[in-house]
């Protein structure tokens, strides 16, 4: 009996070490084998084949630029560091038809795009200002030694709309001899914007890339520019093709602007054409964009059998290209232009913006040797210069410019020699922008 009940309390203590061992190795997968396969699902996105390769035909872009472009990249404002939503680089590069096809959704679909220094310490120090999966690659990125390179040399991370984050060397050459990153401009004030923003420091320009609330610390004489968003294009069909409107323009120029706090929306393009089977489409007018008492209206999508968009620059009709610098579209059923300028502050050195969407391609293939029906996009049909997206044939129109307010592309329809045809779809518009600039 003794035996028994001594077996009993040995296969108790038996049971309570199993126990204790069992759940000190639960204990240790959860805290040690979990998070490396969550950090393993986080980081095989980073810096892959795929986006080594990609990131490199973006720096390649960047690297071809003439000088002037280069130092208004690489002379970065006092923050550190100049983020770009989506084409938003493409008004710092010399080929902006190039940039925006290259970062285009049809393409590399590019979500954004950072250039910071060279080390990347300090921009560590600021990675919460970053959403979350941008904040965690930052965080997880080495420092990179910079010894024997000049200070002025960058880094350039590159966002995907599918997850990926890579980053690369923008190592220019190019030696700037103090300033430049600074504020030299006699006469704008100090200021804090919660939304995304550039300077050039050699125009004493601010560019407003999207929406946010900006404080003044001071008053400021200033010049306005708006520019609201480009209209969505239509699908390729019958009574259809048009492009969509470009943004329409507002400049005022000597305004006092007390110290303070004003609200600036910068109008979202309009979302292109996807209803191709109905005959009710469903491309949308770009938003108007306003600030400081400023309204600049967006473009207007096409009418069916009617006309293409009208805006600050109108929308090419079929296999026609977009209106420029407020000229209608061109074909029989363009879209009219607002019959102004469209570059900055109205002047004839200002950027050119408002391109009006190309029209959609109608393309019949006679046989193997002329243009397939599964790409290309332009032609004939391009956008206007300024941001207009391209019309379409077999793929989708082409977006327009982001802070161009371009529009978007037409749709088109490709028939093969066979008979079988490809219906695309329209393309959104081109956001607007706001730019102030020191009066004088």
């Amino acid at each position: 009996m003794d035996n028994v009940k001594n077996n009993r309390g040995f296969v108790l203590v038996e049971a309570i070490i199993t126990s204790v061992f069992v759940l000190g190795l639960f204990a240790f997968i959860i805290a040690n084998i979990i998070p490396l396969i969550g950090n393993y699902d986080k980081e095989r996105d980073y810096d892959t084949i795929d986006s080594i390769y990609d990131i490199h035909l973006i720096q390649k872009m960047i690297l071809q630029n003439s000088e002037d472009r280069l130092r208004g990249l690489i002379d970065l404002p006092s923050k550190g560091y100049m983020i770009f939503e989506g084409t938003g680089i493409c008004n710092y590069v010399n080929d902006i038809n190039y940039c925006k096809s290259l970062l285009s959704r049809d393409y590399l679909d590019v979500k954004k795009i950072l250039i910071t220094k060279y080390d990347v310490t300090e921009l560590k120090k600021n990675s919460g200002n970053f959403e979350r999966a941008l904040k965690e690659y930052i965080d997880n990125m080495p420092k990179y030694d910079n010894e024997g390179l000049p200070t002025n040399e960058n880094r350039i991370i590159v966002m995907f709309n599918d997850g990926r984050i890579a980053n690369a060397e923008i190592v220019t050459g190019i030696v700037i001899s103090g300033g430049g990153s600074e504020n030299t401009c006699t006469g704008l004030p100090e200021f804090t914007y919660t939304g995304t923003y550039d300077i050039d420091y050699s125009k004493c320009y601010i560019y407003f890339l999207t929406s946010g609330t900006l404080v003044l610390n001071s008053n400021m004489q200033a010049d306005l520019h708006l520019v609201g968003g480009g209209a969505g294009g239509l699908c390729g069909g019958e009574g259809k093709y048009f492009g969509g409107g470009a943004g329409r323009t507002t400049t005022q120029k000597g305004v006092s602007l007390t110290a303070g706090s004003y609200e600036i929306h910068v109008g979202d393009g309009g979302k292109g054409d996807d209803n191709c089977s109905s005959g009710q489409p469903n491309a949308e007018n770009g938003e108007a964009t306003t600030a400081f008492s400023l309204t600049a209206l967006g473009g207007e999508v096409g009418v069916i059998n009617s006309h293409a968009g009208n805006g600050g620059s109108g929308g090419g009709s079929i296999n026609s290209k977009g209106g420029t610098d407020g000229s209608a579209g061109n074909g029989s059923n363009a879209g009219a232009g607002q019959s102004t300028t469209t570059r900055d502050f109205g002047e004839t050195n200002g950027t050119l913006r408002a391109g009006g969407g190309g029209g959609g391609i109608n393309h019949v293939r006679e046989d193997s040797s002329s243009l397939p029906c599964i790409t290309g996009n332009g032609g004939s049909a391009v956008g206007g210069s300024g941001g207009g997206g391209d019309g379409g044939r077999g793929k989708n129109g082409t977006p327009g410019i982001d802070n161009y307010g371009g529009g978007g592309g037409g749709g088109g329809v490709c028939t093969e020699a066979n008979g079988s045809s490809y219906t695309s779809g329209g393309a959104r518009g081109g956001s607007g922008i706001v730019i102030i600039r020191v009066a004088g």
